[in-house]
């Protein structure tokens, strides 16, 4: 095509940019550059550390237990699913006795120890009952045996009111799932 009256070449759209003002280029030229993101080293480093610091409190405070690849087993194992508690109460007041037996989930139940080692195991007495309680005679039932005990018998406990009694036992020699078996002897007044 060619130039028509009033046109020439020179009147063409220009492809070139005009600069911008004197105050935007002032503006720019003093902007900081953004700060750069974390880096994927960074980040994989403080999984890490996070990592780290969560199995050091698994393991300081006990329940590493609970992760099997920590703990491989290496002979048989025996879990303590509750405790069954026989109890036989005197009322020395009108001279009946009273058999029961409670069976519960154990404070830590279940737990898991190896076959034919020892563990602590703590048990309460007294319950708050409304009536004063001599705890008179405590036994560990096959096929688990008591080792010792904190406390020496009797023990008295008053009304409303518990005492713990921390016992070493131990477990039978054959793995597997129990009940801890326990009987006592309570005088009730």
């Amino acid at each position: 095509m060619g130039s028509g009256p009033g046109q020439d070449a020179a009147s063409e759209p220009s492809t070139t940019e005009t600069p911008p003002p004197a105050s935007r280029r002032a503006a720019r030229e003093f902007e900081y550059p953004a700060p750069p993101g974390p880096s994927t080293g960074a980040i994989l480093s403080v999984f890490l550390l996070v990592g780290i610091g969560i199995l050091l409190v698994l393991m300081v405070t006990g329940y590493n237990q609970q992760i099997p690849y920590l703990h491989p087993s290496t002979g048989p194992k025996v879990t303590v699913a509750g405790d069954r508690v026989s109890v036989e109460y005197q009322y020395l007041s009108n001279g009946s006795l009273s058999n029961s037996t409670i069976g519960e989930l154990c404070p830590g139940c279940p737990f898991t120890v190896p076959a034919g080692t020892t563990f602590s195991y703590t048990l309460e007495f007294g319950f708050g009952s409304n009536e004063s309680q001599d705890l008179n005679s405590l036994s560990v039932q096959p096929p688990f045996h008591l080792v010792s005990t904190d406390a020496r018998l009797p023990i008295h406990v008053a009304a409303y009111l518990s005492q713990t009694i921390q016992l070493t036992i131990g477990a039978p020699a054959a793995g597997g799932v129990y009940v801890l078996p326990l009987a006592a002897s309570v005088s009730v007044t």
